[in-house]
């Protein structure tokens, strides 16, 4: 009937946005996004920022109190902008970023041009287990991304450099912008 049933906010410094929310098997709620400045509160998880614009990812239980929370990025505009989860709970998140380093956990990510696509993997405890990227001179994001059910993933989104690799596929631009999908295993 549309009647709220439950909201909250988060203590932020500046502006922060929230680019996706979906939910798991269990019902626990997952965003990404990106938040400005040093640093971004979910609940008792204070997330630092590296740079001027960092990536969070969150999972939520139903009542929307952090189970965790994490932070990834660098030194330049990093952008979360979807997020997902597989069958087992494991918690997808895809983006773009312009830092010429790009930090999750243990992962480091390093940029070929302008924004480049990142994609992570966290377990359902919130632990990094996976990250890549792609992506070539000019700026190129991942705006979508959707787990295969075998412990891979989908991710789309579109290209403006002239030539971007992807895996061992080379894609060549057409013009001023070009979609692409791909799909990676576990």
């Amino acid at each position: 009937s549309g009647n709220i049933l439950l909201a909250k906010n988060f203590n932020c410094s500046a502006n922060d946005v929230c680019n996706s929310v979906t939910s798991d098997n269990n019902g626990n709620v997952l965003m990404t996004g990106n938040f400005f400045g040093p640093q971004m509160e979910i609940d008792t998880y204070t997330l630092s920022g590296n740079g001027s614009t960092d990536v969070y990812v969150s999972k939520l239980d139903a009542g929307l109190n952090a189970i965790w929370a994490k932070s990834a990025g660098g030194s330049f505009n990093d952008i979360g902008l979807s997020v997902a989860a597989d069958g087992s709970g494991n918690v997808y998140v895809c983006g773009d970023f312009l830092s010429p380093s790009f930090i999750a956990e243990t992962f480091t990510l390093n940029s070929n041009g302008a924004f480049d696509v990142f994609a992570l993997k966290y377990s359902a405890s919130g632990n990094a287990v996976l990250a890549k990227s792609h992506g070539g001179n000019f700026d190129d994001t991942g705006v979508g991304i959707l787990p295969d059910g075998a412990g891979g993933y989908y991710i789309s989104g579109h290209f403006h450099s002239t030539s971007v690799v992807i895996g061992t596929y080379t894609f060549s631009s057409q013009g001023d912008g070009d979609i692409y999908l791909a799909q990676f295993n576990s």
